[in-house]
């Protein structure tokens, strides 16, 4: 584990560019942030160092949340293990936070490897960043880091203003971006409190799931077996399902400030959260997400 020059380590991991795979240069391989109730928020970034075959040798994985925990996996390539780490955070505003690495809790079903060496407990403060070893070969040429960045002011997306009317998507209308930097969750226009844990891969399709209720799949782009049931304004997702109405805000615009699209939606009710007490969500390539896939 690395802290000192920790803002530069996660500047030059963050402005790395993806290299092909067998490339020589670090690829970043998945991304995401959570929060726990406290309000403290992390975002993450994995790197393997160097490029190469380690690129695919892991096949999903994320970030969850719960209580006063922030729980990232990592699964191997074909079925493999789950390997990480728990995170969590002690003490106060006015005495200061300390981080704590604990090992990746159990879940059901699910083979847990060996867990990486964990630093003791260090203190935090707002923007710092840790670095993480979560694998090194046996000869210290390849790494894969976790880049940590601390953030203990807690941010609030804005509502959506735009009055524009919805249609369709195209690919000629630019790109699709989920800044979720900070996202609120609301129900029936209340805001939800609890935890939210987003996971970012390649690709432009958001998801979202619920204890308990499964996962809805969101497109902006119709497919066979997505219904329209919502929009995209600005920087919020609006649909509808069972009666209640959800919306999922971002710091920034989705699809284009002022504008307005059409949303196709789908519900995979046996879709499960890894943790009962907290909200799940990312970002995926639609045929990774279709239920059955």
């Amino acid at each position: 584990m690395i802290k000192n020059a920790l803002l530069f380590l996660f500047a030059a991991a963050a402005t790395a560019q993806p290299v092909p795979a067998g490339g020589l240069g670090p690829h970043c391989i998945m991304s995401g942030r959570g929060g726990v109730l406290s309000g403290i928020r992390i975002e993450f970034a994995a790197y393997a160092i160097p490029g190469g075959k380690w690129d695919a040798a892991y096949a999903g994985g994320g970030i969850s949340a719960g209580g006063d925990t922030i729980h990232r996996s990592v699964v191997e390539a074909g079925g493999g293990a789950h390997f990480g780490y728990d995170l969590a955070f002690t003490g106060d505003a006015a005495s200061g936070y300390q981080a704590v690495f604990r090992p990746l809790s159990a879940v059901d079903g699910v083979l847990l490897a060996a867990p990486p060496r964990f630093p003791p407990p260090q203190p935090v403060r707002d923007g710092d960043t840790i670095a993480l070893d979560l694998m090194v070969s046996p000869d210290g040429t390849r790494r894969i880091v976790d880049y940590i960045r601390v953030s203990l002011h807690p941010l609030e997306p804005p509502a959506a203003t735009t009055t524009a009317e919805p249609r369709d998507f195209t690919v000629d209308d630019g790109a699709v971006t989920y800044d979720a930097s900070a996202t609120s969750v609301w129900i029936d226009g209340k805001k939800q409190t609890g935890i939210l844990g987003f996971t970012g891969k390649p690709g432009s399709t958001f998801w979202i799931a619920f204890p308990g209720h499964g996962r809805y799949i969101l497109s902006l782009i119709p497919h066979e077996g997505l219904v329209k049931s919502g929009v995209v304004c600005d920087n919020v997702l609006f649909f509808q399902d069972g009666g209640d109405q959800y919306e999922v805000r971002f710091m920034s615009s989705v699809a284009g400030r002022g504008k307005a699209w059409n949303l196709y939606v789908i519900r995979d009710g046996g879709y499960e959260t890894l943790t009962s007490d907290a909200v799940s969500a990312g970002i995926d390539r639609l045929e990774n997400l279709l239920p059955g896939q």
